[in-house]
């Protein structure tokens, strides 16, 4: 229960170590292979956003500029995930043997988005365009 505990509000909070409890800062941490998104949907990212806008941009700006855009997005959405484990030792019933057992659970969760604002999606669009 800790660990799922943990891992939702490791979650919730963008996978932000500084904004979970204390307690739950040794239980979770980001996966290592979760930074970005596969070359596979990357790949299908750029040739969808360059088939659907050919017609509209010869030069390839409109489709960078959207693979650019939805790239973040997708690799935040997708591509992010984290492991909570928490583990104690409790005492065995004699009739199961006695002495203590080690008991351990485990909680895979991708992280939220960071919220944001229309204003800011416009910003980093013109940012984007215009660096």
């Amino acid at each position: 229960m800790q660990a799922r505990t943990c891992a939702w509000l490791f979650s919730a909070a963008n996978c932000d170590k500084s904004l979970i409890p204390t307690e739950c800062r040794d239980l979770v941490e980001e996966s290592p292979s979760s930074s970005s998104v596969s070359p596979d949907l990357d790949g299908a990212l750029n040739d969808g956003a360059k088939s659907v806008l050919s017609a509209q941009s010869t030069d390839g700006l409109i489709p960078n500029l959207v693979s650019s855009l939805l790239g973040p997005a997708l690799s935040a959405a997708f591509g992010r995930s984290l492991d909570a484990t928490a583990s104690r030792s409790i005492q065995r019933p004699n009739l199961f043997g006695g002495g203590h057992q080690a008991v351990s659970g485990h909680y895979h969760l991708a992280c939220n988005l960071k919220p944001t604002t229309p204003g800011e999606v416009a910003l980093d669009a013109w940012h984007r365009f215009r660096p």
